[in-house]
C-alpha cells in the first residue's frame, strides 16, 4: 500500500474526523491529516496548500455540512484551476443514500468514488487502494 503524504477530510462531524484520522494513521497510509469542518473551510485549505505547492493525494467529502455543503464545495472546486486538483482523488462519503444525492454525486466527474458511513478500517483500505490506481 502507497503512503500518501496529504489527504484532506472535509465534515464537520468531530467524532467522525476522529475516527477516520485515526484508522488512516492504524493503518500508515498517509504522512499528513488535514481536516476541514465544512467546504468553504476546505477550499481555503486547498487554497493555502496551492500556494505552499502542496499538493493533496486524496479528500475524504462529506454531503451534508453547514455553511457550504458537499455538492456546493463541489462546484466551486471544480472552478479552480488545474493545478489545485488535477493530481487529487475524491471520496465521497456520507449517511445520506438517498437515490437523489447518488445520481447528483454521480453527475460530477471529479468524484471518484461514493462511501456511505460509517467508515471502517476495511472501507478505508479499499479506498486507498482505489485512490493509488487514480
Amino acid at each position: 500500500m502507497q503512503k500518501f503524504q496529504n489527504i484532506l477530510l472535509i465534515d464537520d462531524d468531530q467524532t467522525n474526523n476522529f475516527l477516520v484520522k485515526h484508522m488512516l494513521n492504524k493503518i500508515n497510509a498517509v504522512v499528513n491529516i488535514h481536516i476541514a469542518l465544512n467546504g468553504q473551510e476546505g477550499l481555503y485549505k486547498i487554497d493555502e496548500f496551492s500556494k505552499a505547492g502542496i499538493v493533496l493525494d486524496l479528500i475524504f467529502l462529506d454531503i451534508n455540512m453547514p455553511v457550504m455543503n458537499g455538492f456546493e464545495f463541489l462546484d466551486e472546486y471544480q472552478k479552480l484551476p488545474e493545478e489545485c486538483h488535477s493530481k487529487t482523488t475524491i471520496m465521497m462519503i456520507s449517511s445520506s443514500v438517498h437515490p437523489d444525492d447518488i445520481k447528483k454525486i454521480n453527475s460530477y466527474e471529479c468524484v471518484d468514488e461514493f462511501v456511505e458511513k460509517p467508515l471502517t478500517v476495511q472501507i478505508i483500505e479499499e479506498l486507498i487502494e482505489k485512490a493509488e490506481f487514480n
